[in-house]
């Protein structure tokens, strides 16, 4: 059920989930303390529509935040990898657009952020389901022109910011007559 001190200790993000946690769970602090024990987990708060809100989660060790925790979606939950610590598909926290690219040995997908990552360019990978990441232009947002141009070229200085997994509950079972 939950994740042993061992499972804690090695964290990594992939498409099946972020160390203990496999589906969307509750976001409360007793639960994600008993998800990663060891490490400081601490209650943040995050955009929604523009306004700050309640329940988002940070998992710590020592000074280092290594996870990012909010809602997502109808009753979902997305984790994010925000530390080279932690172990991610193809590529860790820091590494540049271009060497995702080189790894993932396919184009990526990329779109302009929302909300909370509004200055960001969020892109996925065919065959990574559940997975986005999230490119960062030091001392930069992306252009206001309208359109965000998002080749090789124009990405190539931006920086990988966090490795998020996303995760919607499984839908009900119709009821059986």
């Amino acid at each position: 059920m939950y994740g042993t001190r061992a499972m804690a200790e090695k964290l990594s993000l992939s498409s099946d989930g972020v160390g203990p946690i496999k589906a969307a769970i509750s976001l409360d602090r007793a639960t994600l303390i008993k998800l990663f024990p060891g490490y400081d987990v601490r209650e943040t708060t995050w955009l929604k529509d523009d306004q700050p809100t309640r329940g988002a989660f940070l998992v710590l060790k020592g000074k280092k935040t290594l996870l990012s925790l909010r809602p997502w979606g109808d009753g979902g939950v997305r984790v994010a990898a925000m530390n080279p610590d932690v172990a991610t598909p193809l590529v860790r926290v820091g590494t540049r657009h271009a060497e995702l690219e080189k790894a993932a040995g396919k184009k990526l997908h990329c779109t302009e952020g929302q909300d909370e990552q509004s200055d960001d360019v969020v892109c996925g990978v065919d065959g990574i389901a559940n997975v986005e990441f999230l490119y960062a232009k030091p001392g930069a947002t992306i252009p206001t022109s309208g359109a965000l141009q998002v080749g090789a070229a124009s990405l190539e200085s931006w920086v990988l910011a966090e490795v998020a997994w996303k995760k919607l509950p499984a839908p009900a079972e119709p009821e059986k007559k």
